[in-house]
């Protein structure tokens, strides 16, 4: 039996590569993506492409259907306000999660991916400790938190399984 993902912010740097990756693993790749992205990283990657955004409940809600894995990446790295920072990214990954609940609710796991370019500008240098489990605001800035947050508030209400974050230099867990 094939397996099927699905990538949101496939045509991104991470996500392109994640592509690749999934597809020399044998699965069928659905990308998520807006009509404007540019498919330049995505290569010789196989793929569906989905058109919606983070920001279209019914692009997610077509874009998670039947698949096994959903692999989110998708977020802005760059808005003209906190607020619509906040609303694509935090609201964006709630709205996600709500479409699993609602269109795929037997999904076999949902990786959740972020990196530093997200956490928006800095005025200089930080430090990170990457195994800290601390809300450590130089770590997870507010759109960080508040993917966080959302996240785990609707996964504990609509699953059963855990949702367990894992941090770089871990172990991967299964739950």
């Amino acid at each position: 039996m094939t397996l099927r993902a699905l990538v949101t912010g496939a045509s991104g740097f991470i996500g392109s590569t994640l592509v690749e990756e999934l597809n020399t693993l044998g699965f069928e790749v659905r990308a998520l993506m807006r009509a404007s992205s540019s498919l330049g990283n995505l290569g010789t990657a196989r793929f569906e492409k989905v058109i919606g955004d983070l920001s279209d409940a019914e692009s997610l809600r077509r874009a998670v259907q039947g698949v096994d894995y959903v692999f989110h990446l998708a977020g802005s790295i760059a808005a003209p306000t906190r607020e619509a920072y906040f609303e694509h990214n935090a609201e964006g990954t709630r709205k996600v999660a709500e479409a699993i609940v609602s269109a795929n609710p037997d999904l076999k796991r949902l990786v959740f991916v972020s990196s530093l370019a997200a956490g928006g500008p800095s005025s200089g240098p930080i430090e990170i400790d990457f195994l800290s489990r601390s809300f450590d605001p130089r770590w997870f800035t507010a759109r960080k938190i508040g993917r966080h947050l959302s996240f785990l508030t609707l996964w504990r209400k609509a699953f059963s399984h855990s949702y367990l974050p894992t941090f770089p230099g871990e172990e991967s867990i299964s739950a």
